[in-house]
């Protein structure tokens, strides 16, 4: 009776872990919304976040050629990296709308042999998801 207990307890205890990770991960999508990945600008790990951001914001001007958004406000920018020669760099941005026209001027401008890449800033799991179902279409 007390091994069954515990095991019920297990049970209950694995779903309720499981229904806190589908929050957490509801809450930092939601913490990414305003977010963009950029791939494709030069720099490495050790630049500075004020540098980052001037890089983004020349890339903004010139290569989606959007001078009106080059003063666009930004919250933050910092590069992350497994790959210390290939940097992406992630950029919070104030406005939604902002971070929206962005990057649909970016998938209009950029072909798939573009060097450059603008994404959402999806969460890990998602992303996961997404690489899994691209192998299963393929």
């Amino acid at each position: 009776a007390e091994n069954q207990s515990l095991n019920d307890e297990n049970k209950l205890l694995w779903t309720e872990m499981g229904s806190m990770k589908l929050k957490m991960d509801i809450l930092e999508g939601h913490s990414r919304r305003n977010n963009l990945r950029i791939l494709g600008i030069d720099g490495s790990l050790n630049v500075s976040w004020s540098e980052t951001e001037r890089k983004v914001r020349d890339f903004i001007k010139t290569d989606l050629n959007m001078p009106e958004m080059e003063n666009v406000e930004i919250e933050r920018t910092h590069r992350k990296s497994r790959n210390p020669n290939k940097c992406t760099i992630i950029v919070k941005f104030t406005k939604f709308k902002d971070k929206d026209s962005l990057l649909n001027r970016a998938t209009r401008v950029f072909s798939v042999d573009s060097n450059h890449r603008v994404h959402k800033d999806f969460t890990d799991r998602v992303r996961q998801h997404t690489r899994e179902l691209s192998r299963r279409l393929v």
